[in-house]
């Protein structure tokens, strides 16, 4: 019995390891692929879903890799500064998956566009038996050189 307990708990901190690999392969293979697309002038639309209020969906404007500004649509209602500190770019998209990789938490499901590399869907269950954890972020509509 004593045995069969130490074979269960290494195959899970197994899976969990594989799990963690092929993200970080993903991740890696990603950002390198959006690194050589060199695109710095860029908006994209932005949604979260989680256990919080919902909010309309935010164009992000990103010129020379750093937030320029941001709307809500289709309201057309501008950020001001303070809420423009919350918003990411896709660079830091990658940084944040990369932490989230390294925190190891329950669960990270990544979609990234096959042309570019960004992150389209992330997905990250931080607890396996927490209720309100889960944070969902999706980024579509994203247009170069604007």
């Amino acid at each position: 019995m004593k045995y069969l307990l130490i074979f269960i708990s290494m195959l899970l901190i197994s899976c969990n390891t594989t799990t963690i690999n092929k993200n970080q392969q993903e991740l890696d293979k990603h950002k390198n692929l959006w690194s050589t697309s060199k695109i710095t002038n860029y908006q994209y639309s932005y949604k979260r879903f989680c256990f919080c209020p919902q909010k309309e969906d935010i164009v992000v404007v990103v010129k020379e890799g750093v937030i320029y500004n941001a709307y809500y649509t289709p309201s057309d209602i501008y950020l001001d500064s303070e809420e423009l500190k919350n918003l990411t770019s896709i660079d830091e998209y990658f940084d944040f998956i990369q932490d989230i990789i390294n925190k190891k938490v329950f669960s990270l499901s990544v979609d990234y566009n096959s042309t570019f590399g960004y992150p389209m869907t992330i997905s990250i269950d931080y607890y396996e038996n927490a209720v309100d954890d889960k944070v969902t972020y999706k980024i579509f509509s994203l247009q170069s050189e604007i």
